[in-house]
């Protein structure tokens, strides 16, 4: 089940991504891609939904490290900055349709007075949308076109989406990764049936 996490976290990674926000995403975006990538709302709560309540947070790694040069940027911190790093699966029906990485600084532990290190299983989004007084920065987004030529994770490109969820001056940084297991979920007739009533 966990073979492609290091793959993932290199795609998280990778400098060569270009992230974009929606405008810049051209008109060609499929419907139930644009349906799950623009939402500006909580995935957590809408895979619960399509999972039929079957949803499970599977933790993959959780420590302080150094930060991605492209995750300081986005929190306008220094190059090199520490903070806590989480990754985990989102899993509907016991499979996994998610890669989800956040980047929680120190300084935003102390400003919340809430030890977000602690999660374990449960989900960060009902503190982001709800109990933390979060506010959700732009999303952008990036398709990962170069998947299958380095051997990562599948011949089909891999469409993921970040955003800063600010509080004040400081923030926290969620990236997703959609993977393929998750559109083959959405292309059920049932749940495309459920999209056009």
């Amino acid at each position: 089940m966990f073979d492609n996490v290091r793959n993932h976290r290199t795609l998280c990674a990778d400098p060569h991504v270009q992230w974009q926000l929606a405008g810049q995403l051209g008109a060609g975006l499929e419907a139930s891609v644009a349906d799950y990538l623009l939402d500006p709302g909580s995935l957590t709560q809408r895979l619960v939904e399509i999972s039929g309540g079957r949803f499970a947070i599977t933790p993959l790694y959780e420590r302080e490290d150094v930060l991605l040069d492209s995750e300081c940027t986005a929190l306008q911190l220094p190059a090199g900055s520490r903070g806590w790093i989480r990754e985990i699966y989102l899993t509907g029906q016991g499979v996994p349709w998610v890669f989800a990485r956040t980047v929680i600084p120190a300084a935003v532990q102390q400003m919340t007075g809430q030890d977000l290190r602690t999660l374990g299983d449960q989900p960060i989004g009902p503190l982001l949308f709800g109990d933390l007084d979060f506010r959700r920065g732009p999303i952008e987004f990036c398709r990962y076109e170069d998947s299958a030529r380095n051997g990562q994770l599948t011949a089909s490109p891999l469409w993921a989406r970040r955003s800063r969820f600010e509080r004040g001056d400081l923030g926290i940084l969620v990236s997703e990764v959609f993977l393929p297991t998750f559109w083959a979920k959405v292309d059920e007739p049932a749940l495309l049936e459920k999209r056009r009533a």
